[in-house]
């Protein structure tokens, strides 16, 4: 009987001590968290102020703050309902700004970003994307959802290799001869009813092009082949490859017609154009 009483007061004693331990770490695990979340609340903090200080002049503005990160080399600002972003060149080494879903009407040309390479601008008010001209390192560009019509005042910017300018009612392509070295566009679902303004194949590396839910594409079943008489190296339309069989029928086009499609001529029946005279296509133009 008393070795039976011994060995029960050893057990017991066992696992008093193992619960000891198992407390004494779930004690430190909760101080780490503890102080990790110190650490971070002490972190977001000091890029709150930070944030404050590059827009102070927003100051008397009403934000509605949804998301927030300022880190080096990034300034994400969506939803804040700004207005302007005057002072937003104090961070120079800025190379992605991100400025989706706020009240811009515009982003003066004066204000300058040596280093951004990708910007998001889209859903706002913006009638122009005349600032990418202070922007010399510009690869991306996202402004969907925006108040631009027309695409006329782009200044030259031989940096930009992409893109989305979609959901704005923008008429024409007038203007992208300004961006030599883009080569995807993504304009679906604005007001374009003619190619008029579509750069000329040996000025443009433009490989993809998406134009869906514009006038343009949706009255023209024939509008892959005349992308492709203006365009010849064209890759991708509206997402979907280009077949080889579509070349061949656009090689049988002359480049006289690549030029009136430019001009804003509109064709809508290509098979009725392949028994047409060309020499007087000229004048039809």
């Amino acid at each position: 009987m008393q070795k039976t009483t011994v060995e029960f007061k050893s057990t017991s004693y066992t696992r008093v001590s193992v619960l000891q331990q198992s407390q004494r770490k779930t004690d430190m695990l909760i101080e780490e968290n503890q102080q990790v979340t110190r650490e971070r609340a002490k972190k977001l903090q000091n890029r709150r102020t930070e944030f404050e200080r590059v827009l102070d002049s927003l100051s008397g503005q009403s934000q509605k703050i949804k998301e927030l990160k300022l880190e080096s080399g990034r300034v994400e600002a969506n939803g804040f309902s700004l207005q302007t972003v005057e002072g937003i060149e104090q961070q120079q080494r800025t190379e992605y700004l991100y400025l989706r879903e706020n009240l811009l009407e515009t982003i003066p040309p004066h204000i300058s970003l040596k280093y951004v390479k990708i910007v998001d601008v889209s859903f706002n008010r913006l009638h122009s994307i005349n600032f990418i001209g202070q922007m010399p390192l510009l690869r991306q560009l996202y402004a969907r959802g925006n108040l631009i019509e027309s695409l006329a005042d782009i200044p030259l910017c031989p940096s930009l290799e992409y893109l989305v300018i979609s959901m704005n009612p923008i008429t024409s392509l007038v203007g992208l001869d300004q961006l030599p070295n883009l080569r995807s566009l993504i304009i679906e679902k604005c007001k374009i009813d003619s190619l008029q303004g579509l750069p000329e194949g040996v000025s443009t590396q433009l490989e993809s092009i998406r134009l869906g839910g514009n006038p343009v594409s949706d009255e023209n079943r024939f509008l892959n082949i005349l992308l492709l008489v203006c365009l010849p190296d064209l890759r991708r339309i509206n997402g979907v490859d280009v077949y080889e069989e579509e070349k061949k029928q656009a090689n049988k086009f002359p480049q006289k017609l690549a030029s009136c499609l430019r001009l804003g001529m509109k064709i809508d029946d290509v098979e009725e154009w392949e028994k047409k005279d060309y020499s007087t296509i000229n004048k039809e133009a």
